[in-house]
Order: structure tokens, then sequence, then C-alpha cells
């Protein structure tokens, strides 16, 4: 699985970190290559196997600093009204290779302490995006198959104007925009 965060983040020298603002959306895509050309069908659960049913993409927000606490996401509908995000159903055929674009995705709240004064550092917090790939039985019971999170991310409400941040060194304004990447995750 490869996951890629292709829209909605800027990254930030100053912080060490991507930037997000609130009000923008961002975008994930994700690419799966089942290594096999047969569809799984069965997921073991303590023990118990168990026919798969359904194959979903669950993405969340996690407080770096404390990553048992999740962070909803929200996804814009067609009329850009913010909804909860539901994890996206992913339909496993005979194709090896899959790809899944999760469009207009927004966390659902601000990090902590985003606020630089006079450049000082700050006791910023950190949020980390989690996607995970899940398979679930008839009976709801499911399984993380793979899981991945980002790099720190900060969430920042739409006032703040440091998308273009300065380097004092050569009185000039400059903005990265660039994919981050993601690791696997120990969920």
């Amino acid at each position: 699985m490869e996951v890629i965060a292709d829209k909605g983040f800027n990254y930030n020298f100053i912080e060490n970190a991507f930037i997000n603002q609130k009000k923008n959306h961002f975008q994930i895509t994700v690419n799966i290559n089942l290594g096999s050309p047969t569809k799984p069908a069965y997921f073991c659960v303590n023990g118990i196997l168990k026919e798969i049913t359904d194959f979903k993409l669950a993405l969340c927000g996690i407080k770096a600093e404390s990553p048992t606490v999740e962070i909803g996401l929200k996804q814009s509908n067609s009329e850009r009204k913010p909804i909860n995000y539901e994890p996206t159903s992913v339909q496993i055929g005979e194709k090896q290779q899959i790809q899944i674009k999760v469009p207009r995705l927004h966390f659902s709240e601000t990090t902590l302490n985003n606020a630089r004064k006079a450049g000082k550092p700050n006791d910023q917090k950190f949020f980390q995006l989690a996607i995970k790939l899940q398979v679930y039985a008839s009976d709801g019971s499911f399984c993380i198959v793979q899981a991945y999170q980002s790099e720190k991310v900060i969430v920042r409400v739409s006032f703040f104007k440091s998308l273009y941040f300065t380097n004092k060194n050569r009185n000039s304004n400059f903005e990265i925009a660039f994919c981050f990447t993601f690791s696997k995750s120990k969920f």
C-alpha cells in the first residue's frame, strides 16, 4: 500500500512540519497492490476464521503526543458542506492494482499552540494523519490489514497568513509545496 497526500499541505522549514489550513481541503491517494490475482476471502480474529464481506479505507487524525486520541475528519460534499467522514469502501475485484482517491477532507479541529510570539519557539502540538485498510465480516467485526501514519502536521485556523514564510537571511519569501510520506504504523 502506498499513501500520498497530494493536495492541501505545505511544508514549513521553521516548524519542521507540514501545515494545513483548516478551511482548505486536502486529498489522499492510496495505491494498493494486492500481489495476488485472487481476492482475499477470509481473515482470522481470535483464532476464528471469518469471511470478508467488505474492505474499507479509514482515515483519521491522531495527536502526535498522544497517539491513542483520534481527531475526526470532515469531508465536503458536492455543495461544499462538511459532513463527518465515513470510511471509504474499497472495491476489490480481479485487478491487482487499485487506486483510491479520497477528496475534500478537512481536520475537524486545529492543533494547539499555533501562535508564534515574535518568532520565539512555543510548545507547538502536532497531529498525524492515520490511514488504515480494514477488512470486515458480516457480524461487524473487522481487522486492520495495514496502517500508515504521516509525518507531523500543524492544522491552523483560516486567519493565519503564514503560508509564506520569511527567510531572514535572504530577506525573501518562499513556499514549498510537495507530498509528504507515510510510514507504516503499529496499530
